[in-house]
């Protein structure tokens, strides 16, 4: 992301299953970013593989709320930190080309801690999409850019439309045209 905290970033490792506990996580959380990153220990020894991409995928959380100060919508977040994960994001387009509805972009900006349990597949899968869609659209310095402007002035669809020459709401169109297009090609 071409980015770097302004301030250390604690991390918190949580032994004998009291991860959800003391994080106060939902049980299907494997790490979680607070101000702090939080993660279990439970199975790292084991899986170093596993640590490192939840590693990774909170540090990007810390890097976006430190460059944005806050303001990032939460499917930006998590979108980007499934990005920086790199993992292959296959399932989360299976999972959005399956379903049968979609969560408006609009209505995952707030904590997918809040979303019912069912959902929140889904909203991993569509924040994966759509910051895919994002960066092969406009690119990784208009992401820069972004993250950047939204850290500057709270605004995301002005800071959206700076970043890329698009409107928000555009872009939320054209996501969904091209998510519903790639629904058609794949029947």
């Amino acid at each position: 992301m071409g980015v770097f905290p302004e301030r250390k970033i604690p991390v918190v490792l949580s032994a004998g299953g009291a991860f959800h506990e003391h994080a106060q996580a939902p049980d299907w959380a494997q790490g979680l970013f607070d101000g702090k990153i939080r993660l279990p220990v439970e199975g790292a020894m084991r899986d170093g593989t596993a640590l490192d991409r939840v590693l990774r995928h909170e540090y990007t959380h810390a890097l976006v709320h430190d460059r944005t100060r806050g303001r990032a919508p939460t499917w930006l977040s998590e979108g980007l930190a499934i990005a920086c994960e790199g993992r292959d994001t296959d399932n989360e387009r299976q999972i959005v080309q399956s379903s049968d509805h979609l969560i408006p972009i609009r209505e995952l900006h707030g904590s997918f801690l809040t979303l019912p349990r069912t959902e929140v597949p889904l909203a991993y899968a569509e924040s994966a999409a759509a910051v895919e869609y994002l960066l092969r659209r406009h690119g990784a310095p208009a992401m820069r850019a972004l993250l950047a402007r939204l850290g500057e002035a709270g605004d995301f669809a002005a800071a959206f439309h700076d970043a890329t020459g698009t409107t928000y709401t555009k872009f939320q169109a054209d996501w969904l045209r091209r998510v519903i297009d790639s629904r058609g090609s794949s029947s």
